[in-house]
């Protein structure tokens, strides 16, 4: 039945229990097709996973009204560097795409460090 891309409205407002109650409830409506047209529109920030199909790699396209597209991809095992000594470590890779009419580089920037910052 194709992509259900489904909005959490004034998301700030909420606590992350709330948040998390708020998916669940859009996961039902998306199981049952029943997703009101409203809760499909008009998204700031996007959440792409790419790597749900396996990519690892790829490249978010705009669709205005929204102004960033965070897209994830498929974890994978690598050699990185951890105080000097190379390890296997799992990396995922994390593109952003923006609408720098609306935001900065630098905005985003921060952004991505905070998120990276989170994710650790």
């Amino acid at each position: 039945h194709g992509l259900f891309v489904p909005v959490i409205k004034d998301i700030a407002s909420l606590n992350d229990e709330e948040i998390r109650d708020k998916i669940e409830h859009l996961k039902q409506l998306a199981n049952t097709k029943s997703i009101p047209q409203e809760d499909l529109k008009d998204a700031t920030i996007v959440l792409s996973n790419f790597g749900s199909f396996a990519a690892k790699y790829g490249t978010p396209i705009i669709v205005p009204p929204t102004v960033v597209i965070v897209g994830i991809g498929r974890v994978y095992s690598s050699a990185i560097v951890v105080e000097e000594e190379i390890q296997i470590g799992k990396l995922l890779p994390i593109s952003i795409s923006a609408d720098h009419r609306l935001i900065t580089g630098g905005e985003i920037t921060r952004f991505l460090r905070t998120l990276k910052d989170s994710l650790a």
